[in-house]
C-alpha cells in the first residue's frame, strides 16, 4: 500500500484519501448509524434476559429445599400396594361412615395421575344428620389421611329430617417408584463392574 501511495503525486494522494473517507462515511450512514436506534432495545433485552437468568438461578438454588419437601410428601403416607389401593380407599370410607353412624352408596371409582401421586376418585351418596356428616368429613381428613372431598352437594331428604349428600372423594397414593430406582441401580452396577478379558 505504501509503494502505491509513494508513486502518486500529493494531489492524487489527497484524492485517494478523500475517496476512502467518503466511502467510510457512506458505509457508516447506510449500515451503522441506523443501528444506533436498536442499541437501546438491545440493552433493554439484555437487561430482561439477565433478570430472567437471575430468577432461574434463584429457583435452582432452592432445589434442595424443594427436594426435601417432595421427600417429606412422598414419605408422609403409609405405602399401600397398587392392587390394594382401591380396596383400602373403600374400606376407609366405610369405616368412617360406620363410626359416624350411617351407610353410603358407592358410585364408579376412577383414576387419575400427576408426577408424584396416583389419584383415585370415588363418588358416594348418603343420608345422614348434620352432625354425622360433619364428623364423617372431619375424620376422613384427620391424621395422615390423603383422602379429601373434591365436591359436595347437599339437600334435604324427602321427609326433611336429614341431609342427602352427594360427595366426590379423592384419595392420593404414592406412585410406584421402585422400578425407576432399581433401573438406576442396575445401570450404575453395569458401569461400575469392570470387564474381564
Amino acid at each position: 500500500m505504501k509503494e502505491f501511495l509513494s508513486r502518486l503525486s500529493p494531489l492524487e494522494r489527497r484524492f485517494v484519501v478523500g475517496v476512502f473517507v467518503v466511502f467510510v462515511i457512506v458505509i457508516n450512514v447506510l449500515f451503522i448509524w441506523p443501528r444506533f436506534k436498536e442499541w437501546d432495545a438491545a440493552l433493554a433485552r439484555l437487561a430482561k434476559f439477565r433478570r430472567t437468568l437471575a430468577t432461574y438461578k434463584a429457583e435452582i438454588d432452592q432445589m434442595p429445599g424443594y427436594e426435601r419437601k417432595v421427600k417429606t410428601l412422598e414419605g408422609g403416607s403409609a405405602p399401600v400396594p397398587p392392587e390394594d389401593q382401591g380396596i383400602e380407599f373403600v374400606r376407609n370410607i366405610n369405616a368412617q361412615a360406620a363410626q359416624s353412624g350411617f351407610s353410603v352408596v358407592f358410585g364408579r371409582m376412577t383414576e387419575g395421575t400427576n408426577q408424584i401421586f396416583l389419584e383415585k376418585t370415588q363418588p358416594i351418596t348418603l343420608v345422614a344428620k348434620e352432625s354425622q356428616l360433619i364428623n364423617f368429613l372431619y375424620s376422613l381428613g384427620a391424621g395422615n389421611s390423603l383422602i379429601r372431598a373434591r365436591s359436595l352437594r347437599l339437600g334435604p331428604d324427602p321427609p326433611h329430617q336429614k341431609l342427602s349428600a352427594s360427595i366426590t372423594l379423592v384419595a392420593s397414593y404414592q406412585k410406584k417408584t421402585a422400578a425407576r430406582s432399581s433401573a438406576t441401580n442396575t445401570a450404575t452396577a453395569k458401569t461400575a463392574t469392570p470387564t474381564k478379558k
